[in-house]
């Protein structure tokens, strides 16, 4: 058995929680099992009789072991777990042991090479043992001969540690410093490697060296593979699935049933007792050392997690499951699957029974709602590779409203603390993950409070926020928390389920503008809010004007000052008895212009609010933007103002746009490009916000800060303008690869282009680049940056129909372009075109097959226009003939027939005769001409 590897798990004591313990936490019973790392190596070596704890009950993981305690556990181990005392010599091989409590471990460990002294004559049996030294005794206790591998001499511990690591002594112990001291604890993992380890003998031969014929020892493994667990202890390795798990309540004892376990003969199922907590390992293949009884009676020293992949993770922690593909993450770490996710199967975990096959697959389960992002996934892989199955506990969490005598009630249920396993110290306000008894180990429920994190947001980005440091997600429907405040975080593995805000409010003082706010539903509406520091999310306003909300209240749109309390917002109207501060309100302004709002000047600092009239959605704008704006009227706005230096100075404005159609302000910028790299994060420096991310220019991968931090400022695999401040930091960030610049192109001539845009339309008169023209080389599909390159036409996907692979920008001459950017790939990531390319002379067609009878004839625009709803495709001009020709009439006097439709110029042709009767036409020398106006008939 060396692979003994522990559960690769998120962590695990918040994920899985089937049960109050997490595996082997009893830690053979110590007081101080919740310190001890190596908790699987101290529980078997404990039930063994190899190491003791201390008598105070504890165990003591950090404290150093000596080397008459190495010796002493070395001697148990050879003698299968008893505690032999041996015989002393009259003349003790040390000078320093004798009387001492470990001579005679000390003694028989020498008499077998396992231990040497300190080469002038003493052994210090009371100084500490590194972690070299330890494993020198443990490779000799397993069959190396010290002096064949140079485990002595100058080089001794080099050799050692190459040997001890190839034999996996160190496993497990990726920070152990080997010619440190070493502890109890990690010396209970060297211990337990070593005896997991395969003993060796040696093979010996006559070999010439420097000319001289000697024997050299060759090591080798015993032929029947034994280990010092099998040959001293007579201990039976099995291996198979743990697949069920049942457990006494009265008795506190587990019953576990590993299926098909292998321990060298026919596959058969294992079951054996332990009061053990083994529970994190279900569905799991692992490993069991035990023994069997005379009478049938098996008897487990350890179980381990064997699966050459385990990963344990919340539904929440899963992302990027597809149902067609092999491929998902966890926690951001990319993993394989055997099969497609709609594919894997997936197995629920039943309480006291055998976890059987679902008809549900791994995309099944994060696609059902009613699967909650706490419930824990267990993946599992036969090898190092590739997840070959899922097992789900279902779990929820609840918040405690209710702490009585004999029950605890959540939002989610009551449970009985005398019939269901509850968490001790339970008090109102509490968050806890639920799971249900037909789920449970237990075979009742089992209630568990969540972690509790303590810190300040740093940082925020779609679906994650950053605290002290650390990224969480957050739990599907939880409210954003606010940049630098310190909160209480309820947490599962990586992600927040619930959270109480700390400080009493975000700012006091601050002022909000709310937008879109929703029906009152118990006692809150929800609508966005829109802060001074540029950000933005939804929020639940509970209090308006000191009043509570109640249905049928609304919370109408504007300014307000605010309070948070338990994450519910209080607002208070900002007008004329509510000036906030010494600011002074005015709401009779309607116009900006002359870099003012109205007859105020506009502070450099000012924040602007602007909305569209009827808008839901508002943008922030800083004074400095707002004073370059061109002018606009007829718009509603409020504003707070004060004296600066004798001139009233706007410092925050409200603007309501004239029209729902009106353009955003804006500012023209310096010309600058960028194609966004990384999604970005909004962060605080110098107590101001932005938002931060990496862009590709024509001057390389850039880092800035987007003074605007918006959400739709700038997103990844986007193109944007905006306004170089040349210390690091944008403005007016405004994201141009739109439908609008998005083309096909389709042929090339030196500087001139031509596109197919996304309408269909064709443009033949793009001049491509003059010295101005910016062209950026990117790759849509792994969102990067490319150096250089060359423009090539799109492939053709199907049937006429063109793949996108440029945004041009123009936002001068027609027929310049100020911007193109190219897909290398040849197909932007950003359109759908595997299932819909660009036509020319025709829109973007949906998915159904033009043919002649799809097309309609309209006399009125002379086209054939698609007849399928929602198509604009068009066949190309019509010219009428057959019954559709008395759509044209006659025009004798300019000899065309011209179209009767009103406001239609189209001709058809000259008209070819004029009849006798008209006598119109008249021979002459020159051809037949038109007796009236000498018209040559042609």
């Amino acid at each position: 058995m060396n692979n003994l590897k522990r559960v690769l798990s998120l962590a695990l004591s918040g994920i899985m929680l089937v049960g109050m313990m997490s595996v082997g936490a009893s830690a053979a019973g110590f007081t101080d099992a919740d310190k001890i790392s190596n908790t699987d190596a101290v529980n078997t070596l404990v039930s063994l009789g190899v190491i003791n704890g201390k008598d105070d009950g504890s165990f003591a993981p950090e404290e150093t072991v000596t080397r008459s305690q190495m010796a002493k556990m070395i001697t148990v181990a050879l003698n299968g777990g008893k505690d032999f005392t041996y015989g002393t010599k009259v003349t003790p091989t040390y000078s320093d042991i004798k009387g001492h409590w470990a001579e005679s471990y000390i003694e028989y460990c020498s008499s077998l090479n396992i231990i040497a002294g300190q080469g002038d004559g003493t052994f210090a049996p009371d100084a500490p043992v590194t972690g070299s030294a330890a494993a020198k005794m443990m490779l000799v206790a397993i069959g190396y001969d010290a002096a064949e591998e140079n485990l002595v001499g100058i080089d001794w511990e080099v050799n050692t540690n190459r040997i001890a690591d190839n034999n996996g002594l160190y496993q497990d112990l990726s920070s152990l410093n080997p010619s440190a001291p070493l502890s109890r604890d990690n010396a209970a993992q060297v211990i337990f490697n070593a005896c997991d380890a395969k003993m060796v003998e040696y093979d010996y031969k006559l070999v010439t060296e420097n000319g001289n014929l000697t024997t050299k020892g060759v090591a080798k493994e015993y032929a029947d593979g034994r280990t010092l667990f099998s040959n001293k202890f007579s201990l039976v390795e099995g291996t198979g699935m743990l697949q069920k798990v049942d457990y006494n309540k009265d008795d506190k004892e587990f019953t576990y049933t590993v299926k098909e376990a292998v321990d060298g003969s026919p596959k058969t199922d294992l079951e054996f007792k332990s009061e053990t907590d083994y529970t994190a390992l279900y569905g799991m293949n692992v490993k069991v050392l035990y023994k069997t009884s005379s009478t049938g009676k098996v008897t487990a020293y350890g179980m381990f997690d064997d699966g050459a992949l385990t990963v344990v993770a919340t539904k929440a922690d899963v992302t990027d499951v597809k149902a067609a593909e092999d491929e998902m993450k966890i926690s951001g770490t990319k993993y394989t699957l055997a099969k497609k996710a709609e594919e894997t199967p997936v197995y629920v975990a039943p309480n006291g029974a055998d976890f059987a096959a679902t008809d549900k697959f791994l995309n099944d389960v994060m696609d059902d709602v009613n699967t909650s992002e706490a419930s824990a996934l267990i993946f599992v892989g036969e090898d190092n590779s590739k997840i070959d199955y899922v097992v789900l506990i279902p779990a929820s969490v609840e918040e405690v409203t209710f702490v009585g005598s004999s029950t605890v009630t959540t939002k989610g249920g009551s449970y009985d603390l005398e019939d269901d396993v509850v968490a001790e110290g339970l008090k109102k306000g509490d968050f806890v993950k639920s799971v249900k008894a037909e789920h449970s180990v237990y075979g009742v429920n089992t209630v568990t409070k969540l972690d509790t994190v303590t810190g300040t947001v740093d940082a925020k980005r779609d679906g994650e926020t950053k605290v002290d440091g650390t990224w969480y997600n957050n739990a599907e429907g939880l409210e954003e928390l606010a940049l630098g405040e310190e909160y209480d975080l309820y947490v599962i593995g990586k992600t927040i389920f619930a959270y109480e805000q700390i400080t009493e409010s975000a700012t006091m003082d601050d002022v909000l503008l709310f937008l879109d706010g929703g029906e009152v539903r118990y006692g809150v509406s929800e609508g966005r809010a829109y802060f001074t520091d540029g950000t933005n999310s939804i929020v639940k306003v509970a209090k308006v004007d000191g009043e509570e909300l109640s249905k049928g209240d609304t919370v109408a749109d504007g300014l307000y000052t605010y309070k948070v309390k338990n994450g519910e917002y209080q607002l208070t109207t900002v007008d004329g008895d509510n000036t906030v501060g010494n600011y002074d309100y005015n709401a009779d302004q309607t116009g900006v212009k002359d870099e003012k709002i109205g007859t105020y000047y506009i502070a450099d600092d000012a924040v602007v609010f602007a909305v569209k009239k009827n808008g839901t959605t508002a943008k922030i704008y800083k004074g400095t933007d707002v004073q370059d704006w061109a002018e606009i009227t007829g718009a509603t706005i409020k504003l707070l103002s004060k004296d600066v230096k004798g001139m009233d100075t706007v410092q925050l404005a409200y603007i309501t746009l004239a029209t729902e159609n009106a353009e955003w302000p804006s500012k023209v910028g310096d010309g600058k490009w960028g194609f966004v790299l990384t999604k970005p994060e909004t962060v605080k420096k110098d107590d101001e916000t932005y938002a931060s991310y990496s862009i590709w220019t024509e001057d390389g991968e850039i880092e800035v800060l987007d003074e605007d931090a918006e959400d739709t400022a700038a997103k990844k695999g986007e193109v944007i303008a905006f306004t170089d401040n040349g210390d690091g930091t944008i403005a007016d960030a405004e994201i141009v690869s739109t439908d609008a610049n998005a083309f096909a192109l389709r042929g090339l001539n030196g500087d001139n282009i031509r596109l197919i845009a996304m309408n269909g339309t064709e443009n033949t008169d793009i001049t491509s680049k003059d010295k101005d023209t910016v062209i950026l080389y990117v790759n849509t599909k792994d969102d990067k940056g490319v150096e250089g390159g060359e423009l090539d036409v799109a492939a053709e996907y199907k049937d006429g129909q063109y793949l996108i692979n440029v945004w041009v920008v123009r936002r001068g001459e027609t027929n310049k372009a100020d911007l193109i950017v190219y897909d290398i790939t040849g197909d932007i990531d950003n359109y759908d075109n595997d299932d819909k390319g660009v036509t020319a002379g025709g829109s973007k067609p949906t998915e159904h097959t033009h043919n002649w009878s799809a097309f309609t004839d309209d006399n009125g625009t002379h086209k054939r226009t698609c007849s399928n709803a929602d198509c604009n495709a068009t066949e190309g001009d019509k010219q009428h003939t057959g019954s559709a020709a008395s759509t044209y009439t006659t025009d004798a006097n300019q000899h065309w027939k011209v179209c009767s439709t009103a406001g239609c110029e189209i001709v058809m042709e000259a008209k070819a005769d004029h009849a006798p009767a008209t006598g119109t036409w008249a021979d002459a020398t020159t051809g037949t001409q038109c007796a009236t106006c000498g018209y040559e008939k042609q």
